[in-house]
């Protein structure tokens, strides 16, 4: 049963940034790019398909200023797949759930994550190409 917006433990950030999400049972790399964060995993752009429950490493860059290089590590599993079959998929993609974080570094992340906006949600379902070709009545608003 997957979670919704007001069953989350953590508020997402769209955060995006650089990382390493390596795959532990053949240390293969699995992603680069960080889409959305929070203090309790993120999700990553893939570069190959993933597996509900592989173990991997997670080495990210804490959002912040441009010259500020502080990176953090945690072990984590990977909890969604985004395959990529959906209209409004943009790739492969996986949500990583963070199973070891340390508690300094997640209040740092959560101090650091502050002022990003929240991720935009994905529009779901039949009506969905509709909303993007509806106009607007004219004389509404002139």
């Amino acid at each position: 049963m997957s979670r919704t917006t007001a069953q989350r433990r953590a508020v997402r950030r769209a955060a995006p940034t650089r990382c390493q999400v390596v795959e532990l049972a053949g240390f293969s790399l699995l992603g680069e790019q960080v889409i959305d964060l929070s203090a309790r995993g993120m999700l990553v752009e893939c570069t190959r398909k993933a597996r509900v429950g592989d173990e991997v490493q997670v080495s990210f860059r804490v959002p912040g200023p441009a010259n500020d290089e502080l990176w953090f590590d945690a072990e984590a599993v990977v909890a969604r797949v985004v395959a990529g079959q959906r209209w409004c998929d943009d790739g492969l993609g996986a949500g990583i759930e963070f199973t070891y974080f340390e508690k300094s570094c997640r209040h740092e992340l959560l101090s650091r994550l502050v002022g990003y906006p929240l991720p935009l949600p994905k529009i779901r379902g039949a009506w969905a190409s509709t909303i993007s070709t509806a106009g607007v009545p004219r004389g509404l608003f002139g």
